[in-house]
C-alpha cells in the first residue's frame, strides 16, 4: 500500500476523473460546439509548439511540451477527429475550414515529435480512409480523397529530414537487438521492459505484481545479466499490454481490453444513425489510436493519457446520447 502515496503512482490517481467528469457532464447540456472549440484550441497550441521549435531549431516538442511521444500522439488523434467533424455539412463553411486546419496541424505535430507508434496508426487510418472513399463510389469522394492524400505528401515531404531518420533508426535498433546484442536503443530497451513485464507476469499471472513488481524483477534480471543496466532509470514497461499484464496480470489486462471492446461497440453500434455518425466514427478512432499507441508506450500509467482519454470519450458519449434521447430515430427520419 506504500506505493500507492508515492509521486510515481500519482497518475493512478487520476482514474478518480471519472467520477468526477461524470458528474458534472450528467449535469450540464454538451454542445458540438464546446467539442468543435476545444479541439481548434487544442491544436492552435500544437501548432505552436511546432512552429516555436521549427525557428528555435527546437526538436519533438522536447522544448515547449516535454513529452515529446504523448504529445505526438494526442496531437494526431486530435487532428484526426478534427478532420473527420471537418465533415459535417451543418457546420458554417468558417468552421469546417478551421477543423481541416486542425487536421493538418495535428499531423504535423505527430510528424514533428518523431513518434513511431503515431505514424503507424495514421498509416492505418489513412488505409481505412481511402478505403471508405473507394466503397462511396462517388465523384466528390474521390476529389476529396485525392486532396487530403495531396495535404499529407506535402507535409511529409517537408518534414522529410525528421522521418527517414527516425524509420532507419527502428530498423538498425532492431536488427542490432537481435543480430548483435545490443538492447541499449530506443526500440532495444523496450524489448528489454516487455521481458521484465513477462516475467512478472510469469511469477503472478492472475493479479500481477504492481509497480513494485516490474521494479524488483528488473532488478533481479540484471543482477542475473538477463537485462541491461540501462534500464534502471526507467520505471515502466512503455507498453501497456505488457504494463498491465505484468503489474495488473490477466484480470487487469481482460479489464482494460474489456473497456476498449465495449466503447468500441457503443460507438460501432451508433454509427448507422446519421445524426451521430461523425462522433461515433470519431471515437472510433480515438479508441483504435489508443489500441495501437499502447503497444509500444503506457498511455494509461501518466496524467496526460489518461485525462485525454477519459474527457474526450465522455464528451462524445454525452453528445450521442443527448442527439438519441432528444430525437428518436424514427421522428428524424420522418421529417427527412
Amino acid at each position: 500500500m506504500g506505493e500507492v502515496f508515492e509521486q510515481s503512482f500519482r497518475s493512478h490517481w487520476t482514474y478518480l476523473l471519472v467520477f468526477g467528469a461524470l458528474a458534472v457532464f450528467s449535469q450540464i447540456k454538451i454542445t458540438k460546439h464546446c467539442l468543435l472549440t476545444l479541439l481548434i484550441l487544442s491544436t492552435v497550441m500544437v501548432t505552436y509548439d511546432v512552429v516555436t521549435e521549427y525557428f528555435q531549431s527546437g526538436s519533438r516538442g522536447w522544448d515547449t511540451h516535454g513529452k515529446p511521444i504523448f504529445y505526438g500522439n494526442i496531437a494526431l488523434t486530435t487532428g484526426l477527429v478534427s478532420l473527420i467533424l471537418s465533415k459535417s455539412k451543418h457546420n458554417h463553411f468558417a468552421v469546417r475550414t478551421l477543423l481541416l486546419l486542425s487536421a493538418v496541424a495535428g499531423v504535423a505535430g505527430s510528424i514533428w515529435s518523431q513518434t513511431r507508434g503515431g505514424w503507424v496508426f495514421l498509416a492505418i487510418f489513412s488505409v481505412y480512409l481511402f478505403y471508405s472513399m473507394i466503397v462511396e463510389n462517388k465523384k466528390n469522394s474521390y476529389i476529396k480523397g485525392f486532396s487530403v492524400l495531396i495535404i499529407l505528401l506535402l507535409i511529409i515531404f517537408s518534414f522529410k529530414d525528421k522521418i527517414e531518420p527516425r524509420l532507419n533508426q527502428a530498423y538498425i535498433n532492431v536488427e542490432n537487438y537481435f543480430e548483435h546484442d545490443q538492447p541499449n536503443t530506443s526500440i532495444g530497451l523496450r524489448f528489454e521492459f516487455w521481458r521484465v513485464s513477462f516475467s512478472q507476469f510469469i511469477d503472478n499471472p492472475i493479479l500481477g505484481s504492481a509497480r513494485s513488481g516490474f521494479l524488483e524483477k528488473k532488478e533481479e534480471l540484471i543482477d542475473d545479466g538477463f537485462v541491461t543496466e540501462n534500464s534502471l532509470q526507467f520505471e515502466h514497461a512503455h507498453s501497456d499490454v505488457f504494463w498491465t499484464l505484468g503489474s495488473k496480470g490477466l484480470l487487469g489486462i481482460i479489464t482494460l481490453y474489456g473497456l476498449y471492446g465495449f466503447l468500441l461497440h457503443f460507438y460501432y453500434t451508433n454509427r448507422k444513425d446519421k445524426r451521430v455518425r461523425l462522433y461515433s466514427l470519431s471515437g472510433i478512432t480515438v479508441v483504435s489510436s489508443y489500441i495501437v499507441y499502447g503497444l509500444s508506450e503506457s498511455f494509461f500509467s501518466m496524467k496526460l493519457g489518461i485525462g485525454y482519454f477519459i474527457i474526450i470519450n465522455l464528451i462524445l458519449i454525452r453528445l450521442i446520447s443527448q442527439y438519441k434521447k432528444e430525437t428518436p430515430f424514427f421522428l428524424s427520419s420522418e421529417k427527412k
